[in-house]
């Protein structure tokens, strides 16, 4: 067991040790904790693969029903269920001996770095987890700060079972249950999750999508607020993707939220896999790469539906949807189609675009760069946009594709 845990100590941020201890240090460790708690260990043909154990969350007697669990796997067994199974057997124990609620106390950092990935929050929330906690700086190793947070989960018999179907009881009296469901089941894409993404997002979560990956490269960044759904003062230079699934998983915690902190590029297209969609969403800033993905998505199963410019504008009763090559005095629509006819490769099929002709023009030039990162994005000029307008444009794309599974079931 000390041979799993030596490189956790040494190579990762996963354990805020800085040495690894000794093998009679290891050993009384254990044995501190079999006199009051379980020690669990997972075998594989004869050879350790992982251990799990709980220890005292506070000294002080009225804690103790609660608990802080931990679990290490060997590197070679990751991905192999060996973990969840640690977890489900502790658990048990933990169960039977009255404990009401296991802590998770969790290393953090954003982006992901050589020491330290986010696997282990996305572990503890596959188990049931959530975050009640966020410190920062709380911890120094390998000559940089990480935050730690913590995850709960109430297990004890009087804990809150909430029956998540209940949120949806609204939706269902519209929809119907066969319609719900068929809702559940779609899987769905969304490219940039800025001022309309974000709020497409919001949308369809909140109407039952439960499988969902969202897809920006940039940072949440002060100037975001005005109209991104995840941008607050508190979140300022937190990855966009990883701020929504928070807000996300806290309207439906059973939801299954993919995060990709990348750019979408036709040199990159195949790490998507836009043939496993159902719906694919655009709401991409960058012309060249909306391009690239309304060419590719088209070229797939799934049903795009894209957003065309939601800045400068300000009258939301012009906001329209309609076919592409439909769209009227939409400059970035002009633009797309200039370009695939000046490269004379064309969208295989039509889809629904959701646009204004309204265009307003800056009053103001004096706005600071807005990006909260090095963002490899070749944006257009900053234009003014609000949040009213923002939001009907990606609630608008999230009821097309609600009105689609509707129409098809």
């Amino acid at each position: 067991m000390l041979a799993i845990y030596a490189p956790y100590v040494e190579h990762t941020a996963v354990s805020f040790e800085y040495e690894v201890p000794t093998l009679d240090d290891f050993r009384n460790r254990i044995v501190r904790t079999q006199a009051k708690y379980p020690w669990i260990v997972a075998e594989v043909d004869g050879r350790i693969a992982g251990y799990a154990y709980a220890g005292d969350f506070k000294e002080r007697a009225a804690f103790q029903w609660s608990v802080e669990t931990s679990i290490y796997v060997d590197g070679s067994m990751k991905r192999s269920g060996i973990g969840r199974r640690l977890h489900e057997a502790l658990e048990q124990r933990l169960v039977a001996q009255g404990i009401q609620n296991m802590n998770a106390c969790i290393a953090y950092i954003e982006p992901e770095d050589e020491y330290l990935t986010q696997d282990s929050v996305r572990f503890h929330e596959r188990l049931g987890y959530q975050k009640v906690a966020h410190f920062h700086r709380s911890g120094k190793k390998f000559g940089r700060w990480y935050d730690m947070i913590w995850m709960e989960k109430l297990i004890g018999e009087d804990a809150p079972q909430p029956d998540y179907k209940d949120i949806f009881n609204r939706s269902k009296l519209l929809f119907g249950a066969e319609t719900m469901e068929r809702i559940a089941q779609k899987r769905v894409i969304i490219f940039g999750v800025g001022g309309v993404g974000s709020w497409c997002a919001e949308g369809l979560v909140r109407s039952g999508i439960r499988q969902l990956t969202i897809v920006d490269f940039d940072r949440v960044c002060v100037t975001n607020i005005n109209r991104q759904l995840m941008a607050t003062t508190k979140t300022i230079g937190r990855v966009k993707v990883e701020a929504l699934k928070e807000r996300l998983l806290s309207i439906n915690p059973k939801a299954e939220i993919t995060t990709l902190q990348k750019v979408f590029s036709e040199d990159n297209a195949s790490e998507f896999c836009l043939d496993d969609y159902d719906y694919i969403i655009d709401a991409i800033d960058s012309l060249k790469d909306k391009a690239s993905l309304i060419l590719m998505a088209c070229r797939t199963k799934a049903k795009l539906f894209s957003s065309m410019g939601a800045a400068l504008k300000l009258d939301s009763t012009r906001i329209k949807v309609t076919e592409f090559w439909k769209v009227q005095g939409d400059p970035l629509a002009r633009a797309l189609r200039n370009r695939f006819k000046r490269s004379k490769e064309f969208p295989s099929h039509k889809f629904q675009c959701v646009y204004s002709d309204e265009m307003l023009e800056n009053r103001d030039c004096d706005i600071p760069n807005e990006s909260a990162s090095s963002s490899p994005i070749n944006k257009p000029k900053t234009n003014g946009s609000i949040a009213h307008i923002t939001a009907i444009f990606g609630f608008t794309l999230a009821g097309l594709v609600l009105n689609d599974i509707e129409k098809t079931s």
